[in-house]
């Protein structure tokens, strides 16, 4: 279809959009990201770390080390190559604690073998090599992380003392790994603020079908059919219903007949096409449920308080009982007109109703029930918004996942609903060959209302190809205002 630059101007303010190819996708669901265990991070890093110092300090040494039983210095390893240096500090040691020289009057330890250590345990336990010993299980590494905590501070008072010049290197990994994971934290962290934090509308097309078997394709008649269009800075919900009757274009090959007959024809993909080309508004998504979706919605969140007329009362109850056997979901008739508290099936038979009046009703009936079940979703949990997001998104056909609805759950309190309205604004009902049908007068001027509704202050003109399908309803019609 052919743009005005007008036209364009809208899909440059509402950028982010999904390209204008009329057909909706399914979008694959992504993994979550998953939460980060922080104190089994940090105690793995620990043991790393106890593991790296035990066995990185003994493997650099040439010959044994020592330790001198009840010595004040060196707690825990010393290198063999500073034994003379240790040895002197000893004997400073006895020569000014003669009771300490007598309690460690036993003879020097023998030189050990290269590789092995001794250390300032109470039982004097000599261990083997870190050769031999590094991998001994979670007994070795909780000693090993024991020795370091015992051994950190004598380490970095002593290393100069002891002439020590080479840094000792470090393994890395650890901590890479931890960074690795604070940084895919703060990045799902700075994803969430830039989803909730968008600006600009975003406008998705949804679709009730009637349907007793839980058909959500083609074969179903689309009895609902919503644009909704949200402010993702303001919070602030517009919706519209165009009504089912509608004479529109409803495909490609140039078929007119009523709006819900694309739905029937070629599924969600099909209405979608429809709306947008009778309107110029660019759907950004879509969701079709039925009324069991619906019914399991408002019975999570709780049902919602509704006067019912007495007309009505005088028919709700015949369709309380067809919801209920269209659903499978249990409920009970209502008792009198008035005040009450509906379930989920109830206040989808109240969503049903025409008979008393018309299809024009129907559709404020139905904007009220979600109007309500919205205001019950603000003031409900998380666990309650999450329950919904879980049992209802099997029940319904859409290019949305829960990935997407996540971030909408965190922030609904935002959410209003601010006007409702009906497309067309300016209608006549009339018959087209053998369809009842309303007629938008013209549908042109009644594009152009509909822009200034969901999108003010944004420049609009019509496309050609909506000027196009207008002159052909006027043209069937004979309707020009």
């Amino acid at each position: 279809m052919d743009n005005d630059n007008n036209y364009n101007d809208i899909n440059a303010d509402t950028s982010g959009r999904r390209s204008r190819s009329r057909v909706p996708h399914r979008r694959e669901q992504e993994q979550p990201l998953n939460g980060v265990d922080m104190a089994h991070i940090a105690e793995s890093l620990e043991d790393s770390i106890a593991v790296y110092e035990h066995n990185n300090y003994t493997e650099k040494q040439t010959r044994s080390a020592y330790t001198k039983p009840e010595a004040p210095v060196r707690e825990a390893f010393v290198p063999d190559s500073q034994a003379a240096a240790y040895d002197n500090v000893n004997a400073a040691y006895e020569n000014r604690m003669p009771e300490a020289a007598n309690r460690s009057s036993t003879a020097a330890p023998e030189r050990k073998p290269s590789g092995t250590v001794h250390t300032r345990s109470n039982d004097a336990k000599v261990r083997k090599s870190s050769s031999s010993s590094r991998h001994e299980g979670p007994a070795y590494r909780q000693e090993a992380r024991a020795e370091a905590k015992q051994k950190k501070p004598a380490l970095s008072e002593n290393y100069d003392d002891y002439g020590e010049t080479n840094e000792k290197p470090k393994k890395k990994h650890p901590v890479l790994k931890l960074m690795l994971l604070l940084f895919i934290g703060l990045l799902g962290f700075v994803t969430y603020k830039f989803i909730t934090g968008q600006t600009g509308y975003y406008t998705v097309a949804v679709f009730g079908v009637d349907s007793r078997n839980g058909n959500l394709g083609k074969d179903a008649l689309s009895d609902v059919n919503i644009i909704a269009r949200i402010d993702r800075s303001s919070g602030e919900v517009k919706l519209v219903s165009m009504y089912r009757d509608t004479y529109t274009k409803i495909s490609s090959d140039g078929k007119y007949h009523k709006l819900n007959e694309a739905y029937f024809k070629g599924g969600p993909e099909q209405a979608i096409w429809a709306v947008e080309h009778n309107t110029d508004v660019k759907i950004d998504d879509y969701a079709t449920f039925n009324w069991k979706a619906v019914a399991d919605t408002i019975n999570i969140l709780g049902g919602v308080d509704l006067e019912i007329s007495d007309a009505e009362f005088k028919y709700i109850n015949a369709f309380i009982t067809e919801t209920v056997n269209s659903t499978g979901i249990g409920s009970h008739q209502l008792e009198h007109a008035g005040m009450n508290h509906l379930d989920g099936v109830q206040a989808v038979a109240y969503a049903r109703l025409r008979l008393m009046d018309t299809d024009y009703k129907r559709t404020e009936r139905q904007r009220k029930v979600i109007g309500l079940a919205l205001d019950k979703a603000k003031n409900a949990d998380y666990s309650t918004l999450a329950n919904i997001i879980m049992t209802v998104m099997p029940e319904i056909s859409t290019s949305v996942t829960p990935d997407d609805l996540i971030p909408f759950a965190h922030g609904i309190s935002k959410y209003y609903i601010s006007e409702t309205a009906g497309f067309p604004f300016d209608k006549q009902g009339q018959n087209v060959g053998k369809l009842d049908c309303v007629i938008p007068v013209t549908l042109e001027s009644n594009a152009i209302k509909l822009h200034e509704f969901l999108y003010p202050g944004v420049p609009y003109t019509p496309s050609s190809e909506l000027k196009s399908i207008s002159d052909k309803i006027i043209n069937d019609t004979g309707l020009t205002g």
